[in-house]
């Protein structure tokens, strides 16, 4: 007998959807209104575990998936899911009343996180799909139209009759986008879809506010997003140096041919160390340039951490935050 495919076992394993789409638009509306009943809380309820169900069946899935085969991203690949909570699902129905509770995207989402470069990025994308056997799913790629500074790639999966919308994150993309959420809990949710931060005390502070969250999103457009297209540039070039890349790129094909008689001089790059400027080896200046741009990703990482914990501090004054539960790769 043949195995399920991950989307059969995923049916499987989570059942159907508890109410119709009709009338999970009608509970949700009722939700915003404020006018529920104990009967339109228990269906909320039932309607939860069932997206609580469908996400850790869906992250079930993509932890088994042999991550070190489709990326070489170096460090684990974290796959983490949590359903949405009622105040940021309320949130989402008040600002697009016309969508309905049945389709949202991420009411169950999951991350997938790695130390991927951007276009190994795109190649987990693609894994996704063929996996879940979705190959018309929806793209929202937020590198190519950051919102409010956010950047990843989301990847729509039409799952049991619902969507689970499972964000694709670089590194980098995920730690801003966490000390931008942190940031969110504090200075107002509305500054994640381009809004002003709440104005504090004082017409000054509220200025500082709007000055660091502009701050921010820039940071994530104009230094984070650069640095990554540098970083995949050079990986790429590396890849076709030493033939370990596939591509219909004229320019790369040429470069595999031309890349064993080709040096690099210390005119065309001035600070090559002395031993790399004595060879001007192709492959061991771009592993050299490779890990310059892995040193300066790993300290951008470590500065975005640092703010996030100093937020983190803040928090603990404030009452708890719920916050996702990360499934590490086996």
């Amino acid at each position: 007998m043949a195995s399920k495919s991950v989307p059969e076992a995923i049916r499987a394993t989570v059942g159907a959807l508890p109410s119709s789409k009709k009338q999970l638009k009608k509970l949700g509306q009722r939700l915003v209104d404020g006018t529920a009943t104990a009967e339109d809380q228990e269906s909320y309820n039932q309607t939860i575990a069932f997206y609580d169900d469908l996400q850790a069946a869906t992250v079930n899935a993509l932890v088994h998936i042999p991550w070190e085969k489709v990326a070489k991203a170096p460090g684990e690949v974290i796959v983490a899911g949590r359903a949405k909570t009622l105040d940021t699902l309320l949130q989402k129905l008040e600002r697009t009343p016309e969508i309905g509770f049945a389709n949202v995207r991420d009411v169950a989402g999951v991350r997938v996180v790695g130390d991927f470069t951007l276009a190994e990025q795109d190649v987990v994308v693609g894994v996704i799909k063929r996996v879940f056997q979705c190959p018309d799913a929806q793209i929202i790629d937020r590198r190519a139209q950051p919102e409010a500074g956010y950047r990843a790639v989301h990847v729509v999966l039409p799952l049991c009759g619902v969507h689970v919308e499972v964000q694709v994150r670089t590194r980098l993309q995920h730690h801003w986008a966490e000390l931008f959420e942190r940031l969110a809990d504090q200075w107002g949710r509305q500054i994640r879809y381009g809004g002003a931060p709440d104005p504090g005390d004082s017409s000054e502070l509220a200025e500082t506010r709007k000055e660091f969250v502009h701050d921010l999103q820039q940071a994530s457009v104009e230094v984070i997003a650069p640095m990554e297209e540098t970083r995949s540039s050079i990986d790429l070039l590396r890849r076709a140096v030493t033939g370990d890349v596939q591509s219909d790129d004229p320019m790369l094909e040429r470069i595999a041919r031309t890349a064993p008689d080709m040096t690099i001089t210390s005119e065309e790059l001035p600070d090559l160390p002395p031993e790399l400027a004595h060879t001007g080896n192709l492959t061991a200046v771009l592993d050299w340039e490779m890990a310059k741009a892995q040193s300066l990703a790993n300290q951008l990482g470590e500065s975005l951490l640092q703010f996030s914990a100093l937020l983190a501090e803040d928090e603990e004054t404030q009452g708890p935050q719920a916050y996702d539960e990360g499934v590490t790769q086996p």
